[in-house]
């Protein structure tokens, strides 16, 4: 009797571990933190676990690691999740490098400001996404020191993107900006940016990029603006520079509502795609003061083809320049030469195609308004993979390896255990037969 009774239980564990050898074995959820208290918030993931760490020290918020971290001393931060910054967020004299880790640091608040720097060195290693989201008033502020992020998606009401005081930006990705009377970049007092991806001002008419005071902005993909694709002065606003070198470089193409605008001397644009302006009343190149543009390209325009400004005159007075009213000799090979004889427009040989010819009509050849996420787009620069969310990533199926290995596991435990049971059977059935009958 007592033989019988270990004999099923021993047959009900084997079954229980048969059973458990045929269940899927899923990986853990990656956590996720909302830290809906900004820089001063203490919110912690709602597992209880960590959402980052700077060496072998855990933190529990993005908070607490930021303030552990010494000012002008270099630290790492490690991510442990996906983290969402859901206000204000203010950094001053830190040097920082996020360690994405596969996941992604997003500062999206409905504040004035979700992410503003001041005299930081701030930039990410690894897989993942490090981007600034929404704001009402500037998405992200760069104000001196240097910034490395992803991607700026905003609908902020002066600008997407904001630097000044010498600041140096790049955005490993595309830049947005959705409200119509603001600019998607604006950099000022000698600042420099580059964007490895695509530029895109939309919801009304606003500005491309807004380049003054001496800065200089290299955009390694396209421009699509509501407004002016491109404005770009050697002066500014109230202290800056006067006078100052600010250069424009775009390696795609721009298309705009109204101008590309470049005032003063030295200022400088270069395109090295086509420019198409779509709307009627309006030039495709406004130029005064000594500046100079360039196209590579074709210019496409519903309006006027070259605007300039008179010297000596006011802005408003300018003369029009038509596609035949180029100067020869040029003064540049391989380009037509549009001058007054103070600013001057160079612009590329290449023969327009016919649509385009016709105002009115659909150049096949402008790029559309750009990709509708911010993860996806269309540019030749070199793209930063955002990490699919958990619910995007696939169970395992029959055929994935963990949960095979995990089965033959099992398996063999099972086998293991179903021999020692037999074995422990045998052995009692023996003892019982030698054991006197009572």
């Amino acid at each position: 009797m007592k033989a019988a009774k270990r004999l099923t239980r021993v047959i009900v564990l084997v079954v229980v571990v048969s059973l458990c050898a045929g269940l899927p074995v899923h990986a853990v959820a990656k956590p996720k933190v909302d830290l809906s208290k900004g820089i001063g918030g203490d919110v912690a993931f709602a597992s209880g676990l960590a959402s980052c760490q700077i060496g072998s020290t855990s933190y529990k918020t993005l908070t607490q690691a930021l303030k552990a971290v010494p000012g002008r001393t270099h630290t790492t931060i490690k991510l442990l999740g996906d983290i969402v910054v859901a206000s204000e967020c203010t950094i001053t004299n830190k040097q920082i490098t996020f360690d994405l880790n596969g996941h992604s640091l997003t500062f999206n608040s409905a504040g004035d400001f979700p992410l503003t720097l001041t005299k930081c060195t701030i930039d990410y290693t690894g897989a993942g996404t490090l981007q600034v989201m929404s704001g009402q008033s500037v998405g992200l502020t760069v104000d001196g020191g240097s910034c490395t992020l992803t991607h700026v998606d905003s609908g902020a009401l002066n600008a997407g993107i904001w630097c000044e005081n010498g600041a140096k930006l790049t955005l490993n990705g595309s830049a947005k900006e959705t409200n119509g009377n603001s600019s998607c970049i604006r950099a000022g007092e000698r600042s420099s940016v580059t964007i490895n991806g695509d530029v895109s001002a939309t919801g009304g008419t606003p500005v491309g990029l807004y380049v003054i005071g001496g800065s200089t902005a290299v955009v390694n993909g396209n421009i699509t603006a509501g407004g002016e694709g491109i404005h770009v002065a050697s002066s500014g606003e109230g202290n800056l520079p006067r006078n100052a070198n600010s250069q424009v470089t775009v390696k795609g193409n721009v298309t705009c509502g109204s101008y590309v605008e470049a005032v003063g001397n030295p200022v400088s644009v270069h395109i090295t795609g086509n420019l198409t302006c779509t709307k009627k009343g309006w030039g495709a190149v406004y130029v005064n003061g000594g500046a100079q543009v360039t196209v590579d390209g074709v210019i496409t325009s519903a309006g006027s083809y070259i605007d300039m400004g008179i010297p000596g005159k006011p802005d408003t007075d300018y003369e029009t320049k038509t596609a035949k009213d180029f100067t020869t000799p040029t003064t540049k090979q391989d380009y037509k030469t549009y001058t007054n004889g103070q600013s001057t427009v160079w612009v590329g040989n290449a023969q327009a195609p016919a649509a385009s010819q016709d105002a009115d009509s659909t150049d096949a050849s402008v790029p559309d308004a750009g990709p509708a996420d911010n993860s996806t787009s269309s540019s030749s620069a070199t793209q930063v993979a955002t990490p699919a969310s958990d619910s995007q990533k696939p169970l395992p199926s029959s055929s994935d390896p963990t949960r095979f290995n995990t089965k033959i596991l099992f398996g063999i435990l099972a086998g293991v255990l179903f021999i020692a049971a037999a074995t422990v059977l045998v052995i009692t059935v023996r003892r019982s037969r030698k054991q006197p009958v009572k």
